[in-house]
């Protein structure tokens, strides 16, 4: 028998999988979640700083980079997302 099963959560979902066969059991779980930002987002630390830009995330943790004012890049700094904001560059 094999059984998937999947629920809403706050920010993403769980997807559920169980099988049987014979008497072994297999259950496997895994959250899927909603990613808070993606590559290119512009964002800065909610206590402050620097507007940088999202590169990558994954696993609730973000990398960003942000350039000074003669533009060089300052390098690659991660964060977990619930440090950051979204900033909307007019």
């Amino acid at each position: 028998m094999i059984k998937i099963q999947k629920s809403r959560h706050r920010r993403g979902f769980l997807l559920g999988l169980e099988a049987e066969v014979g008497i072994f059991r297999l259950t496997l779980n895994r959250r899927f979640m909603a990613e808070k930002f993606k590559k290119g987002d512009t964002v800065e630390l909610k206590s402050g700083g620097p507007i940088m830009t999202v590169r990558d995330t994954g696993e609730g943790y973000v990398v960003c980079c942000y350039f000074d004012q003669e533009m060089k890049l300052q390098g690659d700094y991660t964060f977990h997302e619930d440090m950051l904001k979204s900033v909307k560059l007019e």
